[in-house]
């Protein structure tokens, strides 16, 4: 099932619903890199498309031939970073030790481990949380991404429990 946050999905009309091609995700992966520096740093409302063509080194048709706005680029990143997430967190819930709860506690090493799959870079995490608390300033803003927003943590917390419900923690 293909939602409006899929990371492979452009917003662009009838291609939304087709692979993209191996030099169309490099132009948008350019892009999302170029935006997520950017977007930390100075927010949505401080960054602009133009700021976003000009790190990634493409012109405004690149950006318009992937995304219809910038809100549609920036859920676009901040569904991707949830993904790498929750694949690594899928990972570290694999390896735990076949009976990591102790007692009827989880054993603070499964924990650990799975802290240290999801913030595996603990420089980035800073960035994250930026931009974590931009989407959701912006979904409080804008009613369109509001329902984006809450589409998406709902899609999270879903995916989360079934990650967890398949490791030994049950």
């Amino acid at each position: 099932m293909t939602t409006d946050l899929d990371p492979t999905r452009v917003d662009r009309g009838a291609e939304s619903e087709t692979a993209l091609s191996p030099r169309r995700e490099r132009t948008r992966e350019r892009l999302l890199d170029a935006a997520y520096g950017l977007f930390a740093e100075h927010g949505i409302n401080g960054t602009s498309i133009e700021a976003v063509c000009e790190a990634a080194g493409f012109t405004r048709g690149a950006f318009y031939s992937n995304f219809d706005t910038k809100e549609s680029l920036f859920l676009a990143l901040t569904e991707r970073e949830i993904r790498m997430r929750m694949r690594s967190l899928e990972a570290a819930v694999e390896h735990l030790p076949d009976d990591p709860v102790r007692d009827g506690v989880i054993a603070p090493e499964a924990i650990a481990t799975i802290v240290a799959a999801v913030m595996a870079d603990p420089r980035d995490e800073r960035r994250w949380c930026l931009m974590s608390a931009e989407l959701e300033l912006l979904a409080l803003r804008d009613p369109q991404v509001a329902e984006r927003f809450a589409d998406q943590e709902e899609s999270f917390r879903t995916e989360l429990a079934d990650i967890l419900g398949r490791g030994p923690i049950d």
